[in-house]
């Protein structure tokens, strides 16, 4: 299966993550963590949920970055 290039540069405005949103592969969102900020990438389309949000070994996210 092929998977879609994702962009790995971190915009200086990545939308926060959020429920019921809808996620197209390749967007970024954020999370604020521990008084810093994680970036993941959308490697799933999906609509946002408890159960999908980012979080390591995530099956519709990948971690890009903190800053």
């Amino acid at each position: 299966m092929a998977t879609a290039a994702i962009q790995t540069r971190i915009g200086s405005a990545t939308p926060i993550w959020d429920k019921n949103r809808a996620w197209r592969v390749g967007e970024h969102c954020s999370l604020w963590v521990n008084g810093g900020v994680d970036v993941y990438a959308c490697i799933v389309a999906h609509v946002s949920s408890t159960a999908t949000q980012p979080r390591p070994g995530s099956p519709y996210w990948q971690f890009i970055g903190r800053r």
